[in-house]
C-alpha cells in the first residue's frame, strides 16, 4: 500500500531468514537493476514493489505473487495476477497468496469473463464544483489543497501519512472448481434481475447490468426448454 508497508514486509522476510529486497520508484535505478538481476538468478526470493511491477514486468520464472494491497480495479487485479501467469519451461502453476481479499471481489483471475469493445460513457465534471482546500496550521489561510506550501506565510503543507491497517486472518487455499461451484448456486439464487445486478456489483464486474441480463435471458431461455 506505501513504501514504509513494503519496506515492513521485506524486513519480516529478512528476519525469518528469508532473502527479500524493496525497491520504488524512488530507488536509484542501478540499484533497482541490480535488485531485479539476485530476484531473477533466484539469490532473492522476494522483491517486494510499490507501484512498479503491477503491470508489464515480464520474468515467466515467477512463481508466486503476493497481494498485499487491496484495489477496486479489475484490470489491475488481473495484470498483478498475471506477473505470475506467464509460461516458462519446468514451471505448471503459480502461487496467487491474495492477503488484500481482491479475489473475493473480481473473482479468481482466470474466471470466465464478458469483455466488449463498447464504450462506457464518462461521467461529466461540474465545472461550478468547488475545489478541495485545506488550512494552514500556522497562519490558518484557506489554500487549494494541492498546493504544497502557504502561499502567505510560507510553511510547508506536509501530506498526511497513510497507515496500513492490519487485520488478522489465515490463508487458506482456494480450489478454483469448488469457488466457481459457490459463484453459480450464488447466482442460482437470485430470484430477479435485480439481485443478479446486486451480485454483478458485489464482483466488480464493470457492466453489472449487462452481466445479469445475459444470465437472466439464458436462464429464461433455458426454463423454456425446460417446459
Amino acid at each position: 500500500c506505501s513504501i514504509e508497508h513494503s519496506r515492513h514486509v521485506v524486513a519480516q522476510f529478512q528476519a525469518a531468514g528469508i532473502p527479500a529486497e524493496h525497491v520504488d520508484g524512488e530507488t536509484d535505478p542501478l540499484v533497482r537493476d541490480a535488485a531485479i538481476q539476485r530476484f531473477e538468478r533466484g539469490e532473492t526470493l522476494v522483491l517486494s514493489n510499490v507501484e512498479l511491477f503491477g503491470e508489464g514486468f515480464d520474468l515467466g520464472s515467477i512463481e508466486a505473487v503476493i497481494l498485499l494491497r487491496p484495489t477496486q480495479s479489475l484490470a489491475l487485479y488481473l495484470q498483478q495476477c498475471g506477473r505470475g501467469l506467464r509460461p516458462s519451461l519446468g514451471k505448471d502453476r503459480c502461487i496467487i497468496l491474495d492477503h488484500a481479499s481482491n479475489s473475493h471481489l473480481h473473482g479468481l483471475p482466470d474466471d470466465p469473463r464478458e469483455w466488449t469493445l463498447e464504450g462506457r460513457r464518462k461521467r461529466q465534471r461540474r465545472t461550478d464544483a468547488p475545489l478541495p482546500i485545506r488550512t494552514c496550521p500556522r497562519c490558518f489561510a484557506a489554500l487549494p489543497a494541492a498546493v504544497p506550501a502557504c502561499r502567505y506565510c510560507g510553511t510547508v503543507l506536509g501530506t498526511s501519512p497513510r497507515e496500513v491497517e492490519e487485520v488478522a486472518g489465515e490463508l487458506v487455499e482456494v480450489d478454483p472448481k469448488v469457488a466457481r461451484r459457490q459463484r453459480m448456486r450464488e447466482q442460482a439464487r437470485a430470484e430477479s434481475l435485480e439481485d443478479l445486478i446486486a451480485i454483478g456489483k458485489s464482483r466488480g464486474y464493470k457492466s453489472p447490468d449487462k452481466w445479469a441480463a445475459y444470465v437472466w435471458n439464458a436462464r429464461q431461455q433455458k426454463r423454456g426448454v425446460a417446459a
